[in-house]
């Protein structure tokens, strides 16, 4: 059986990560594995574990800074090439991930963001060929593909490929901790959820959740905003089970690696939840109101499924 929770890594140690893939395993838990050229040569045993585990792996592939990091419009032919070698390389991995963001540094993480890039229009129609040629490469290898995004927010790449296996959008709510309480936030996991879902079917939408830890956006960024602790995401998660996602992605494993077990434990033993929205007498928070006009066309009734 497929697993329903799958966790991002990043940046965490492969060594630390290697040792905690049995757990995962045991929990049905799935790993959608950050892989630059870089880290190549020190993929291969954590490839192997997970194999030998039961692990779903699923790569997440990334260039060097200088290359834009992540998939967008002007790195997509660096992309292919990248992602046509990890699928002649690594044939057991399961799914690719197609993380579209601007690019997040042509110059190195400490320089500028080379505005000609920005300037040099791509037109959508290319973009979009280019992006659907991958995931044609991708099925011919008889593995799956999920495009991830910022939803609604010019932020990510527009267009995302028409012929994806799922859809998920990174619904990031350690972004607004500071500003939102905690019923606004579970009520704007529902709305998004509920979104997704009706616009790409229960079989292919999913949603990401987070931010537990930094990432590449560093800590000093994210300590300023504040994190997502357990209690919180296993709230969201509830969430997200009562709207019937069947693909719940997590960012990130790295800052849950020590207390693995304990995690884990909690995450697979959730019920579905209905939200704070389902209360009448509950009035919207500001934020929702935002998500709704900003982020998601607006949709009064979320009751049908």
């Amino acid at each position: 059986m497929r697993p329903t929770l799958f966790f991002w890594t990043e940046f965490l140690d492969l060594n630390i990560l290697k040792r905690i893939i049995s757990k995962l395993g045991s929990y049905n838990i799935g790993l959608n594995l950050a892989i630059t050229p870089k880290r190549l040569s020190k993929i291969t045993p954590i490839v192997k574990e997970c194999e030998y585990n039961n692990v779903i792996l699923n790569f997440w592939p990334l260039l060097s800074k200088k290359q834009g990091y992540w998939v967008n419009a002007w790195n997509l032919d660096v992309q292919a090439k990248w992602i046509d070698y990890l699928l002649k390389n690594f044939p057991t991995i399961n799914d690719f991930l197609l993380d579209l963001e601007k690019p997040i540094n042509f110059r190195g993480i400490k320089g500028k963001i080379m505005l000609s890039k920005f300037k040099k229009i791509v037109p959508e129609t290319l973009v979009k060929e280019k992006l659907n040629s991958i995931v044609d490469n991708v099925h011919d290898h008889n593995k799956k593909v999920v495009s991830t995004s910022y939803g609604g927010i010019p932020l990510g790449l527009q267009p995302r490929p028409s012929n994806a296996d799922y859809y998920s959008y990174m619904v990031y709510l350690s972004f607004i901790l500071r500003i939102s309480d905690i019923n606004t936030r579970e009520d704007i996991i529902f709305y998004c959820a509920h979104k997704i879902r009706k616009a790409h079917g229960k079989k292919k939408a999913a949603i990401d959740l987070g931010l537990t830890s930094a990432g590449v956006l560093g800590e000093g960024f994210m300590n300023f905003l504040g994190f997502l602790d357990l209690h919180e995401l296993s709230r969201q998660i509830e969430i997200c089970l009562f709207a019937g996602l069947k693909r719940i992605q997590i960012f990130s494993l790295d800052n849950f690696a020590q207390s693995i077990e304990k995690v884990l434990e909690k995450i697979t033993s959730l019920k579905p939840r209905k939200p704070p929205l389902f209360f009448p007498e509950k009035k919207s928070g500001f934020m929702l109101k935002a998500y709704r006009k900003v982020l998601f066309p607006r949709d009064r009734d979320l009751s049908k499924f």
